[in-house]
């Protein structure tokens, strides 16, 4: 028998039935996040090709893009999408972040005009619109897929089994942001995403914010398992840390501007203006700053294309900073 106000011994209280909760949430999240991809692929018109995951497929006047299984008449390997329906694929990036922008609406069996650019030569393509090709997704990347629904289960199993450990919670966020990285990064961008802008943020969001929380989820695991690190049970601050850093640094080339920067200049990576910080001074003061690329791309020298690339990244990030309530000096 117990007391008035104790639990039996491994039973967990209020506040670790909220943690349990709130974990089961971010799993649910994750979870939903990535399934809501998946249907709108599934769901949706496919021109049958996707930007390979893991490859450079960004160029300077469009998109690489590689067909899952090649029509006659249609997409191939290698192709250069540079234009949809006589739009530049440059602009289609740009209207991304414009929420009032005109987008296409695609429908199954629908004819497509890209502009692709083949063996050096410019040409028009007709694209037929069809079911996506999810069994050859699921055909080039099971084992990926296989290993992450696996870590799934396990995770679900460990923590159902013991809700309040501290290394099971950790394990099933990173298992549950994993599965959901996962599961978008198989997928890949399509040029549908591009020229309709809500599959790319889809992708984009869930995808690099599940990627991030499994590893920092990961982290957590590695520091509490088999038995918390000393190092930790003597600042338990470092745990929020992990997820809630104050000081971010976000990644932000434009994937066009970058690769045009690179083809004028191999060295200049090493000089990419792509960071933008944000940070807190104080409770409800935030400060938002960005390298500025005329500094930073002048010190490679005389070179005329790489300085119009400077010019436009520049009057870009001035302008989005502008848009701010409060402009930081970059």
């Amino acid at each position: 028998m117990t007391g008035r106000g104790n639990r039996p011994a491994g039973q967990p209280g209020r506040a670790g039935n909220r943690g349990g909760i709130a974990v089961l949430l971010v799993g649910a999240v994750l979870l939903g996040l990535g399934a809501a991809n998946l249907l709108m692929n599934v769901t949706g018109p496919s021109d049958g090709a996707r930007l390979q995951p893991g490859q450079s497929v960004w160029k300077s006047d469009g998109v690489v893009v590689t067909p899952l299984h090649e029509r006659p008449g249609g997409l191939r390997k290698g192709d250069v999408v540079v234009a949809v329906e006589g739009r530049s694929m440059e602009s289609w990036a740009d209207a991304l972040f414009e929420p009032g922008a005109q987008r296409l609406k695609w429908e199954l069996d629908q004819t497509v005009s890209y502009t692709v650019i083949r063996d050096g030569e410019r040409l028009d393509v007709a694209v037929k619109l069809g079911r996506y090709p999810l069994g050859a997704i699921l055909a080039q990347e099971w084992g990926l897929i296989l290993f992450a629904l696996v870590l799934q289960l396990v995770a679900a199993f460990v923590f159902f089994k013991r809700p309040a450990d501290r290394a099971a919670r950790p394990l099933f966020i990173a298992a549950s942001a994993l599965l959901c990285s996962t599961m978008n990064w198989t997928l890949g961008l399509q040029v549908r995403d591009l020229v309709g802008a809500g599959g790319f943020w889809l992708y984009q969001a869930p995808g690099i914010g599940a990627f991030l929380l499994s590893s920092a989820a990961l982290l957590h695991f590695a520091l509490t398992f088999p038995q918390p690190n000393p190092f930790v049970l003597r600042r338990p601050w470092v745990i929020p840390l992990l997820y809630l850093a104050p000081y971010v640094i976000l990644g932000a080339c434009n994937p066009p501007l970058a690769d045009r920067a690179l083809h004028a200049e191999l060295e200049v990576g090493l000089l990419l203006p792509c960071n933008v910080i944000v940070y807190e001074t104080t409770p409800g003061r935030t400060v938002v700053a960005a390298m500025a690329p005329l500094a930073a791309l002048g010190i490679v020298g005389d070179n005329a294309e790489l300085q119009r690339v400077a010019e436009e990244a520049d009057a870009r990030l001035r302008a989005a900073l502008a848009s701010l309530e409060s402009t930081p000096t970059a």
